[in-house]
């Protein structure tokens, strides 16, 4: 089991990369029940060798921070193909599972590739 220190270290990487984004959307900072969820949220996504286009994980995040899950989802089906579309997908409805909000879902969005390749 990772400590609690490892976990805040791994929040605060996200928050950082997705501040330096310059995407000119506020994020909020991220709750501790939402950063647990979020942990649980990661290891339910897992690893796995697809590899998604960062310009469409990038795409997906200001969706679904502007105009939430739903338009997210919509995004997906109309601009990925098939494997990045079952993936997101799947990412969007764990993270909707786990009640996070579309801030902490945009950080694990953002992630996804680091989270798939098992270094997080």
């Amino acid at each position: 089991m990772k400590s609690e220190s490892d976990r805040l270290m791994r929040v605060d990487i996200i928050r950082s990369r997705v501040m330096a984004s310059g995407y000119g959307v506020e994020v909020k900072s991220v709750k501790t029940k939402e950063m647990e969820n979020m942990d649980k949220v990661v290891r339910e996504i897992g690893t796995g060798p697809l590899c998604m286009d960062k310009a469409l994980l990038e795409e997906v995040k200001m969706a679904l921070l502007e105009k939430g899950y739903a338009a997210a989802q919509v995004l997906v089906s109309q601009r990925a193909g098939s494997d990045e579309q079952d993936e997101i997908s799947r990412v969007l409805t764990i993270s909707q599972k786990h009640k996070l909000s579309q801030e902490a879902a945009a950080k694990v969005i953002e992630s996804l590739n680091v989270i798939k390749s098992g270094k997080w």
